[in-house]
């Protein structure tokens, strides 16, 4: 099935810095994936992970990780040679105080400002639905999107 189209292909990657200690942590990464993907496949193992080895609910970061984490992002993409690159960065943890930053921004922008918010209907991503006036708001928070 070719919801987009045959010629549509999609990959992820992740950096790490150059050298022999960025190799060593690309493959201690490649091992905890693989590690990871065997490990929650069996109910045994998955059942160790939970009860030994995951944080269990309410054990997050504490508040001085969250407010110090960062996170980086470079989204490319192509078209018949034509090429578009996206840089997006934030100042706080990804994962909670980020995250949080942006379900606030996107509710807020559809009440806030719906009369600025594209036209467009159906199930809509947040970019499609609320695109530019979002990107506004969480600049504003510390959260930017910038074309390169």
């Amino acid at each position: 099935n070719f919801l987009y189209s045959k010629s549509f292909s999609y990959s992820e990657v992740s950096s790490h810095s150059k050298g022999v200690f960025g190799y060593f942590r690309s493959i201690l990464m490649l091992i905890g994936l693989a590690l990871l993907k065997v490990s929650i496949s069996f109910k045994t193992s998955l059942w160790l992970l939970k009860k030994f080895i995951l944080p269990k609910p309410g054990q997050g970061p504490n508040r001085q990780k969250r407010e110090n984490g960062f996170f980086r992002l470079l989204l490319v993409g192509s078209n018949k040679g034509n090429k578009i690159t996206l840089s997006v960065k934030g100042n706080r943890d990804p994962g909670y105080a980020a995250t949080a930053r942006m379900i606030t921004e996107s509710g807020l922008s559809l009440i806030l400002n719906r009369q600025s918010l594209p036209k467009a209907t159906g199930v809509l991503t947040p970019a499609s639905g609320i695109g530019k006036v979002l990107a506004s708001r969480l600049k504003n928070k510390g959260i930017t999107f910038m074309f390169e």
